[in-house]
């Protein structure tokens, strides 16, 4: 009777170390895939939604540097030349995958307007709007705005006005007074629109003696502006604090496009208006 030999493959050592060596360069791959995605679809938004809120709030402050460097020219009235800043956007991350944030900035013209009604008839002056938008990848949209001494912040929920403009109301008795320094921005070199990302200079520089004006009897005060709710929150707020009464010394009233402040027959008010304008060139290479 014969006995069956059994084949027993001999592995070497060798071939063991390989194949468990292969494991574990798959694992290795597999867990650095997963890291990475993990990192580039959660954390990477949140970085770059973080970076682009940042630059918003660094915005915010470049607009209410430039209200405050032409708040500055009106009132020392230096013919000097200044330089202020505007941040369009922000690069990348360099290393992982994600999307560049950029910005424009762009002078308006007629953006705003105001129309005063008095006993001599009706004054009306426009301005320039100096407006920045941004262009997110992650994090909200947001719009800045300069018109006639005020900074506006709109975004999705809305407008408020962030800088509130040169203006000052008193009211004595049945006479009131309403001085208001608004100041109109002048294109300067041809440029008036930029775009992209980076940090860009802007050259403001003040023209000559404002143009003042006394509007005795006044009747009403008409502001047109895309951003209706901001200037009547400012005015009802100014008004009340000021003593005024509404529904017996003004109503106010607000559509799509225009503020309308009306004063009654129980109060006189004058209007002194004073205009300053100041030059803004968009670009380097000063003329």
């Amino acid at each position: 009777m014969h006995m069956r030999q059994r084949r027993v493959k001999i592995r070497h050592k060798g071939e063991d170390d390989a194949v468990a060596g292969i494991i574990v360069a798959v694992m290795i791959v597999g867990l650095v895939i997963a890291v990475v995605s993990i990192i580039q679809t959660v954390y990477v938004p949140q970085w770059m939604s973080e970076r682009e809120a940042t630059h918003m709030m660094e915005v915010a402050d470049q607009f209410s540097q430039i209200k405050y460097t032409l708040d500055n020219l009106a009132v020392s009235e230096k013919t000097t030349p200044v330089s202020t800043y505007i941040t369009l956007g922000n690069k990348e991350l360099g290393f992982l995958s994600s999307a560049r944030a950029f910005g424009h900035l762009q002078l308006i013209t007629q953006g705003c307007s105001v129309e005063i009604s008095h006993d001599e008839g009706t004054s009306v002056t426009d301005f320039y709007t100096l407006e920045y938008s941004s262009e997110n990848a992650y994090y909200l949209d947001q719009t800045y705005i300069y018109e006639s001494g005020a900074v506006i912040l709109e975004q999705a929920e809305g407008t408020v006005m962030i800088n509130t403009p040169s203006v000052s109301i008193e009211k004595d008795g049945v006479e009131g007074t309403i001085s208001m320094g608004l100041i109109a921005l002048i294109p300067e070199g041809g440029v008036t629109t930029l775009g992209g990302y980076g940090t860009y200079p802007l050259r403001l520089r003040y023209k000559d003696t404002p143009i003042s004006i006394d509007l005795n009897g006044t009747e009403s005060i008409k502001i047109e502006t895309p951003y209706t709710n901001s200037w009547y929150t400012y005015f009802s707020n100014a008004l009340k604090t000021s003593e005024f009464l509404p529904g017996v010394d003004y109503a106010i009233t607000k559509d799509d496009s225009f503020v309308t402040l009306t004063f009654s027959d129980t109060i006189d008010v004058t209007v002194t208006l004073e205009i300053f304008e100041i030059y803004i060139q968009m670009a380097p290479g000063w003329v």
